[in-house]
C-alpha cells in the first residue's frame, strides 16, 4: 500500500493512494491486483498566461487557462500468473484506466465543426464553437489559423488485456537468456 500527498502552490493539494495484492494459493500459480489514483495539475503553458504554437495543415494557438481543473486517474489490474516448471511461465492480466478532466488543447475539429475552411466568414467566432474560440481567414478566403484555450474534456477510458509468456535458458558462462 502507498499513498501520497503533494500541495501545488496554485491548485491546492492531491491525495492519491496505490494498493496492491498478490496471493499465491500454490508454488505455480500467483494471483495479483491493483487499484491506485493519479493526478497531474495544469503546467505553467496550460494554466498561465501564455501562448503556444503549433500547425496542421493551418496555425493551431493554444491559449492559457487560470480555469482548468487537474487531471485525475483511477486505475486496476487483475490478472495470474502460472509457472508450470521452473524458468518458464505465462500470465494474463486486465487493466482498466479512467481519466477524467484531460487537458485539452486547441481543438480543429471542435472549432471549426462543419463551418466552411475556404471562403469563410469574417474573422472571429465561428457558430456553434468552442466558447472562447476565434478563427483567422487568410485575404483568400481560406482558413490561416485558430486559436482557443486550453480546456478539460470529459474523460477517457481504457482497458484491455495483456497477455506475456516467458521462458529462461542457461546459457552456461554466458548466462541467463
Amino acid at each position: 500500500a502507498a499513498y501520497r500527498y503533494d500541495h501545488y502552490s496554485d491548485y491546492g493539494s492531491s491525495k492519491t493512494p496505490k494498493i496492491g495484492f498478490t496471493l499465491k494459493p500454490i508454488k505455480q500459480i500467483e494471483l495479483r491486483g491493483t487499484y491506485s489514483e493519479g493526478f497531474r495539475a495544469p503546467g505553467p503553458a496550460e494554466a498561465g498566461s501564455s501562448i503556444s504554437l503549433g500547425f496542421t495543415n493551418i496555425g493551431i494557438l493554444s491559449i492559457g487557462n487560470p480555469n482548468l481543473k487537474p487531471e485525475e486517474s483511477k486505475s486496476f489490474t487483475f490478472g495470474f500468473v502460472v509457472e508450470p516448471f521452473a524458468g518458464t511461465s505465462a500470465s494474463v492480466d486486465y487493466y482498466q484506466i479512467q481519466r477524467k478532466n484531460e487537458i485539452q488543447q486547441a481543438d480543429q475539429a471542435a472549432i471549426i465543426g462543419n463551418n466552411p475552411t475556404v471562403g469563410g466568414p469574417v474573422n472571429g467566432q465561428l457558430p456553434g464553437a468552442q466558447p472562447g474560440s476565434v478563427v483567422f481567414y487568410d485575404l483568400d478566403g481560406n482558413l490561416a489559423s485558430i486559436a482557443a484555450p486550453y480546456t478539460n474534456a470529459s474523460k477517457t477510458l481504457t482497458n484491455g488485456i495483456h497477455f506475456d509468456i516467458r521462458q529462461k535458458f542457461d546459457a552456461g558462462a554466458l548466462g541467463m537468456f
